[in-house]
C-alpha cells in the first residue's frame, strides 16, 4: 500500500470514527428516554462497551497517523542505490524544508497584520458613520419634538380663539 493510500485510508478512518461519536451522542440522548429502568441500564452497558471499542478505535488510528508522519520525516533518507545518503545532505534538506514552512508561515503572518489593519480601517469608518448616524437622529429627533411642542401650542391657539369667537356676540 502506498503512502497515498494510507493516508487516504487514515483519512476515512477517521470521518468514520467521527460519524460514530456523532451516533454514540444520539444514542445516549436515546437512552435517556427509555422509561423502563431495566431496559435502560441494558442500553447504557451495551453503550460502555461501545465507548470503549471506539476510543480504542481512535487510539490505534491515532497511533497509525503518528507512526506515518514520523515516516513522512525520513523521506529522501536512502538513495536510490539503498544506501544511506550523507546526513549533512539529509539535515541540510529538512533544514530547507524547515526554512520553506518559516517563509509560508512569515507570509502568513504578514497577510494576517494586513487583514487586521483592513478590518480596524473599517472598524473606524463604521464607528465614524455611526456617529455621523447618531448625530442626524437626534437632530431629526430634536426637531419632531420642537414641532410636537409648536402642534400642541397652536392646538391651544386653536381653542382659545375657538371660544373667544363663540363668546363674541353678533349684534
Amino acid at each position: 500500500m502506498s503512502d497515498m493510500e494510507k493516508a487516504a485510508a487514515l483519512d476515512r478512518a477517521e470521518k468514520q470514527l467521527r460519524s460514530a461519536n456523532g451516533t454514540k451522542r444520539s444514542y445516549k440522548m436515546e437512552c435517556r428516554l427509555v422509561g423502563d429502568p431495566a431496559q435502560r441500564q441494558r442500553y447504557e452497558n451495551q453503550l460502555t462497551t461501545h465507548e470503549r471499542d471506539l476510543s480504542a478505535l481512535a487510539n490505534d488510528v491515532k497511533a497509525l497517523k503518528s507512526e506515518a508522519q514520523r515516516g513522512q520525516l525520513f523521506v529522501g533518507a536512502t538513495n536510490d542505490a539503498g544506501g544511506e545518503i550523507d546526513p549533512e545532505a539529509t539535515g541540510d534538506y529538512l533544514l530547507g524544508e524547515a526554512s520553506k514552512i518559516q517563509d509560508k508561515t512569515a507570509t502568513s503572518l504578514d497577510n494576517t497584520k494586513n487583514m487586521v489593519a483592513a478590518s480596524k480601517e473599517v472598524g473606524m469608518h463604521t464607528m465614524e458613520e455611526l456617529q455621523r448616524q447618531r448625530a442626524q437622529i437626534e437632530s431629526i429627533d430634536r426637531e419632531a419634538m420642537r414641532m410636537e411642542d409648536n402642534l400642541t401650542r397652536a392646538d391651544k391657539l386653536i381653542k382659545t380663539f375657538g371660544r373667544r369667537l363663540s363668546s363674541i356676540r353678533i349684534a
